[in-house]
């Protein structure tokens, strides 16, 4: 549900500024209202990465929800890389799930797997 919301946000408003928000509440007296940005804006696309990558991320992560589509879109500049979208289960926990190594430390042990140079003969 979250998720949904933070993309029908996004559609509405992708660069809304503090300054244009409704005041919900008094500000404190010695601040200056400066208007700052919720988001940080566009950067331009990155050049093609030619470093190994394997990007992991939880499908219940509601802080960064994977339904905005943004690996899907800058991983194909990653010439080695690899998105793995984990599955929520029972064991996952959203965005914290990126402390639970018994998650996605076989994906960690694949990966380092792969780094490792073949023994030469």
């Amino acid at each position: 549900m979250l998720g949904e919301l933070v993309l029908a946000n996004q559609r509405e408003a992708p660069y809304q500024s503090a300054s244009t928000l409704p005041l919900l509440f008094p500000p404190f007296p010695l601040l200056l209202p400066l208007p700052l940005p919720l988001r940080d804006p566009p950067s331009p696309p990155p050049e093609p990465c030619t470093a190994r990558l394997r990007a992991r991320h939880p499908a219940d992560d509601v802080v960064n929800p994977p339904e905005l589509g943004i690996m899907e879109k800058l991983m194909p500049r990653v010439k080695h890389g690899r998105y793995i979208l984990l599955p929520t289960t029972e064991a996952t926990r959203g965005h914290g799930t990126h402390s639970l190594p018994k998650i996605w430390g076989r994906h960690l042990a694949d990966f380092m797997r792969e780094l490792t140079p073949a023994p030469s003969q």
